[in-house]
């Protein structure tokens, strides 16, 4: 539930220093700020940086002004740095996916640009999430094999190196910015569940295709997923991140923003059973609630405390997208092994961790060996 707004800030420290501190970052109505000591501001700019939301918290800094407890200049410059890089990145990052997009519509396709610049239209300051590749959904005709397969020849003629996996393609580098071409947004590791999100995203295409939006200053017109779609491609992001060990806060508080713009929840419930999502649901409204203070009108399913508290042990674990997991199994030693063995060594991992999870999220993770074997045939035949 959401924390009642005190007369004067508390003074805290550690981790619920930094959760209190993004609350009153992203909801200063409902939040108060905490008192801040010099040890405290170092701590939360450690921490942003950790979870790539350096941009968010910083729009706590710049509307902070309880006297005495204000950052050192020192801290507040290192933060002023970091946000206008962001802001450049994001300027130049909404420049060149404008282009892509031209660029494939031009050359016959339909698209969507898949969070990233479209996500960033739903934050209160568009240039505060740090902006990361480009990942484009791409279609042409509706006819799924035949668009997936022209769609490859398209990237291919562009990237001839470029790997291919289930749901998208290694575009490479357009203009600086590297780009992920999809032929379908997302996939589930259960066969059947993921039969009906395939089913359901092809449904919902053509809506998505045609949503159109403008990028700030006047950089041009992209199509992006509207806010239910993005309430369902977004939870099923936040799945695949989990179960691949790299989720952190930025995932959670852009589905914030989804759940914030999102208007109409009433089918929400049967369409997250039919597609196997409720428990990742309800662990993210927990986390939503409990680390991000969201009210429980804007949520869609009921907060689940024990999974909750699963997620998130795995944000605070993940940090910015599982670069810097404490899980993450990477070799120490400095050696340099073989491939055999890394590709082993690697698997061997990946089980490890399917089989921590296992006993909270077994649909996923019983069938993720059956998916790496389903996958490796799907890319010997593409």
């Amino acid at each position: 539930m959401k924390e009642a707004a005190t007369t004067a800030p508390k003074k805290m420290h550690g981790t619920k220093m930094c959760f209190a501190f993004i609350r009153y970052a992203i909801n200063p109505t409902d939040f108060k700020p905490p008192m801040m000591s010099e040890e405290d501001w170092l701590t939360l700019f450690r921490f942003s940086v950790r979870q790539a939301i350096v941009g968010v918290v910083f729009e706590g800094v710049n509307r902070y002004n309880v006297p005495g407890s204000t950052p050192s200049e020192a801290i507040a410059d290192q933060w002023v740095i970091k946000m206008a890089n962001i802001e450049r990145k994001n300027k130049y990052t909404n420049k060149v996916t404008a282009q892509f997009v031209k660029q494939v519509e031009n050359d016959g396709f339909k698209c969507c640009i898949l969070k990233g610049q479209g996500n960033n239209l739903l934050y209160p300051n568009p240039y505060s999430r740090m902006s990361g590749d480009i990942d484009l959904w791409m279609a042409q005709t509706g006819d799924f094999a035949k668009d997936t397969k022209r769609i490859l020849k398209y990237v291919r003629d562009k990237n001839p190196r470029g790997k291919a996996s289930y749901h998208h393609f290694e575009y490479g580098y357009f203009n600086k910015v590297e780009v992920e071409v999809h032929y379908r947004p997302s996939f589930l590791n259960n066969l059947l569940y993921n039969r009906r999100l395939q089913k359901w995203f092809s449904e919902q295409a053509d809506t998505q295709f045609s949503n159109r939006a403008e990028l700030p200053d006047n950089a041009g017109t992209i199509a992006i997923p509207t806010p239910e779609f993005n309430a369902v491609y977004q939870l099923v992001h936040i799945y695949q991140h989990v179960i691949n060990k790299g989720v952190g806060l930025r995932h959670i508080i852009d589905y914030y923003y989804v759940l914030m713009s999102l208007k109409d929840k009433q089918h929400m419930d049967a369409t997250l059973r039919y597609l196997g999502l409720e428990k990742i649901a309800g662990a993210v409204m927990w986390v939503l609630n409990k680390m991000l203070g969201m009210e429980e009108a804007y949520m869609i399913t009921v907060p689940d405390e024990r999974l909750g508290r699963v997620l998130a042990r795995e944000i605070m674990n993940s940090g910015d997208f599982g670069k810097q997991s404490k899980n993450s199994g990477a070799s120490t030693n400095g050696k340099q092994k073989a491939a055999w063995f890394s590709a082993l060594n690697h698997n061997l991992q990946r089980f490890k961790f399917d089989m921590r999870l296992l006993r909270y999220f077994p649909s996923e993770c019983l069938c993720e060996p059956l998916f790496r074997i389903y996958h490796f045939f799907w890319r010997c035949v593409m």
